[in-house]
């Protein structure tokens, strides 16, 4: 699933202005303050959201109906969080077609294991349909926390602060690769 969600990211066309950027701080950290935060709060909002699902499910449907909807809940927020830091969230499906392939891969995954007798193969249980408004919610509630500044979304003033000058941490390795070439040129 990694591996898909990498060569999705890999696919993405390059965001506007890209090469237009100018290099970053050389002297700059790579993980800073800020991209740190925005790490820790993703991580804390997936969380939030499989532990919800976890604890609502287990409740009304016991333990193994939990692990389930916590597997299900995962894979949902783990598609919205790829979506949410996509360079260009809006971004026609035809012009990247490996990332919504990888992202129905994963949806399909989790229905899969969580939703037919396939998932017992490998210790999960299908799910009563009155659990799924349960994980959607979760899902879409807790991937959806706003992110600090200077993160996945980071903005113009956040990345000039840290040195950055307006483009999002994501795309700091663009800038350290053409800064090597810009210093031999010149």
């Amino acid at each position: 699933m990694d591996l898909s969600a990498s060569v999705a990211f890999v696919s993405e066309p390059t965001a506007p202005g890209t090469m237009l950027r100018p290099p970053r701080d050389p002297a700059g950290r790579f993980l800073d303050r800020s991209e740190v935060a925005a790490i820790l709060t993703t991580v804390a909002a997936v969380l939030a959201a499989v532990l919800a699902s976890y604890l609502a499910v287990r409740a009304g449907w016991g333990p193994a109906a939990g692990r389930s909807a916590a597997l299900a809940s995962w894979l949902t927020g783990h598609v919205l969080v790829a979506s949410s830091i996509r360079a260009r969230p809006a971004l026609l499906l035809r012009a990247n077609p490996a990332f919504p392939a990888w992202a129905l891969a994963a949806a399909a995954t989790g229905v899969v294991l969580v939703a037919t007798p396939a998932g017992h193969v490998v210790g999960f249980t299908s799910l009563p349909p009155a659990a799924w408004p349960i994980i959607a919610a979760a899902g879409a509630g807790g991937t959806r926390w706003p992110r600090p500044a200077g993160g996945p979304q980071a903005s113009a003033r956040g990345s000039e602060r840290n040195g950055n000058a307006g483009y999002p941490p994501r795309d700091r390795h663009l800038a350290v690769a053409s800064c090597g070439r810009d210093r031999a040129a010149g």
